[in-house]
């Protein structure tokens, strides 16, 4: 009884925070479209262009990597080979699923709005529209999966909070390296953020009710 009192509050917290991020990413969005985050975007730009050393840029650049379609794409592949040959198939398609269905979700969404990136910027090579920012998104959801199987392992709990937190650092650092190499708008970021944590909400929605209801569980 107060087991399924507390999965109904988690629920109901959940829901409010999922539809509270939905009308946040819908407003910023709409700002985005309408030209009223310019002002804020090229304060950004100008604050953190002030504050840029060549140490800072070469620094982002390496960190950036990480957010990468070249860096996250071979990373998903070994953790879905990894437990197809231990035979959890079902964090294999659980991850196949995250990983394909947001990389769909992010290009859908960026065909959309069509925002042209920034110009002159230090990361050359870039292509693509700018909002929202596929590297924020993407690097949010696959250390948010990480942090999820980190917490499903048999690990000292020491370790878990401590790589949790990496986890967490992570995918801001990759964030803040966009904004810094002025391939994205501080919107864009933003945006990509707001976007993975609906993303993980509904994906993980996903996996408990599938697991509740005792699919996968092989």
């Amino acid at each position: 009884m107060q087991n399924s009192a507390k999965q109904r509050t988690t629920k109901i917290f959940f829901t409010i925070c999922f539809f509270t991020l939905c009308f946040l990413f819908a407003f910023l969005a709409y700002s985005v479209t309408h030209h009223q985050t310019d002002a804020i975007d090229q304060s950004a730009a100008a604050f953190i262009s002030s504050h840029s050393t060549s140490q800072l840029i070469q620094v982002m650049k390496v960190i950036t990597f990480f957010g990468s379609t070249k860096f996250l794409l071979p990373a998903y592949i070994l953790l879905v080979l990894y437990f197809l040959t231990r035979k959890k198939f079902h964090y294999a398609l659980y991850i196949s699923a995250s990983a394909s269905g947001g990389a769909g979700l992010i290009y859908l969404l960026k065909n959309i709005f069509q925002r042209k990136r920034p110009g002159s910027p230090i990361l050359q090579g870039i292509t693509g529209y700018s909002f929202p920012s596929g590297h924020a998104f993407s690097s949010f959801v696959f250390y948010s999966i990480a942090i999820y199987l980190l917490w499903k392992g048999n690990f000292d709990n020491r370790w878990k909070y401590a790589a949790t937190l990496l986890f967490l650092i992570y995918p801001l650092s990759v964030a803040l390296s966009r904004i810094v190499l002025n391939v994205h708008y501080v919107t864009d970021v933003l945006a990509g953020i707001l976007l993975a944590i609906i993303w993980l909400i509904l994906c993980f929605a996903i996996i408990s009710k599938t697991a509740s209801s005792g699919h996968l569980s092989s």
